[in-house]
């Protein structure tokens, strides 16, 4: 089929047969594959690009090229091409699929920042992919009651999260992590939020105020109840040490006779 495009493409140069071509050899490549097959992809992206420069405004081209440019970690052009998709017309579909998938590339992004350390240039992409996501429940209100919504509102939930908790904006992480809760697959947030409000317990009782450390204590403790999923990583047996771990500091400063903050006091 390629050769017989190749042939075809010979003799008329046409934005379909490229886009054709392109698509067969995207598909008969792998992601994870040798060098032979990532020279696939090299082959696809630059018959993608061919067809781009002979019809500039197909928005599912562009599409198309942004993904594998986002396979090959060439990030700054797959936001180019992802960019220009969302501005082009072509249906509630085809804004629809530029602006999901932008989103999802930003949260891949997002997470690759923050494994590097860089958590200013993560949270950046996190909230750029939060925006995509605004942008998709305009279009269409019913999507974040979708499966497919909601996943991707939850990934980028978390990784705003993580993000903000990283720089320290433990504020707004807390609220990332309370909306992330609230949607199906999400109560592995309440994990993360008991963890971060333990390390805050752990800090006003190192910085000689009890009554904060026994509240956010508390808290940490209710929340992990509520952990029915857990993250990555976290064993049932990390969760009941973890519990453990909090009841031992409530009740050590409870026999102290520490009083947890009022609410009106906090």
């Amino acid at each position: 089929r390629i050769s017989r495009l190749s042939h075809a493409i010979s003799g008329w140069k046409e934005s379909t047969l490229y886009v054709e071509r392109a698509g067969t050899i995207r598909r008969s490549a792998s992601p994870n594959a040798d060098g032979s097959q990532v020279g696939k992809i090299s082959l696809a992206i630059r018959d993608y690009e061919k067809a781009i420069e002979l019809h500039p405004y197909e928005a599912a081209t562009r599409i198309n090229l942004a993904k594998l440019l986002s396979i090959r970690r060439e990030n700054e052009e797959a936001r180019r091409q992802y960019s220009a998709a969302t501005h082009l017309q072509g249906g509630l579909e085809a804004g629809y699929q530029a602006h999901y998938q932008f989103a999802e590339h930003l949260v891949r992004e997002g997470w690759e920042y923050f494994n590097e350390n860089d958590f200013a240039s993560s949270l950046a992409a996190f909230q750029e992919a939060w925006a995509q996501f605004g942008k998709i429940a305009e279009m269409m209100p019913w999507l974040p009651e979708h499966p497919e919504g909601f996943t991707l509102k939850l990934s980028v939930l978390q990784g705003l999260g993580a993000a903000n908790q990283a720089l320290g904006s433990i504020e707004e992480a807390l609220a990332n992590y309370d909306a992330a809760s609230q949607i199906q697959g999400g109560t592995d947030a309440h994990y993360r939020a008991a963890v971060l409000l333990g390390n805050l317990a752990k800090s006003a009782w190192s910085e000689r105020r009890p009554w904060e450390a026994l509240t956010r204590f508390q808290e940490a403790r209710q929340r992990i109840d509520l952990a029915t999923v857990l993250p990555d990583g976290i064993t049932p047996e990390a969760k009941t040490e973890y519990i453990g771990s909090l009841n031992r500091s409530i009740q050590y400063l409870r026999e102290a006779k520490i009083e947890p903050l009022k609410k009106d006091a906090e």
